[in-house]
């Protein structure tokens, strides 16, 4: 179930030096280390997902450092979009079958 869970989410598997070069990156931004964890953690994708992260973003980062948080994310943590795709497509596959075969044997039972 914990594979389930971590194979879904958006972000690549890091090794620790290629999570402290995404933390490298950012560190012009001076952000917390829970801010750096959460992105790297969350990979978010838009401006407002990356708002919901850094406090006080507006003042702190501009539009331009968050759109710098974003290619950094985009580059350094994201899954491709293409590999993403397949993911959603095997996991909504996944579910499907299972829900109908939990559904079938509690009707018997």
């Amino acid at each position: 179930m914990a594979f389930q869970y971590l194979s879904s989410q958006p972000v690549l598997p890091l090794s620790s030096e290629q999570l402290q070069q995404f933390f490298d990156t950012l560190q012009a931004y001076r952000l917390t280390r829970g801010e750096l964890l959460q992105l790297a953690n969350l990979a978010p994708v838009t401006a407002v997902e990356v708002h919901l992260v850094v406090a006080d973003c507006e003042a702190r980062l501009g539009e331009a450092g968050v759109n710098a948080v974003l290619a950094a994310v985009a580059a350094q943590i994201a899954r491709p979009p293409e590999e993403e795709a397949e993911r959603a497509g095997e996991g909504e596959a996944g579910d499907g079958a299972g829900e109908g075969e939990e559904g079938g044997e509690g009707e018997g039972a």
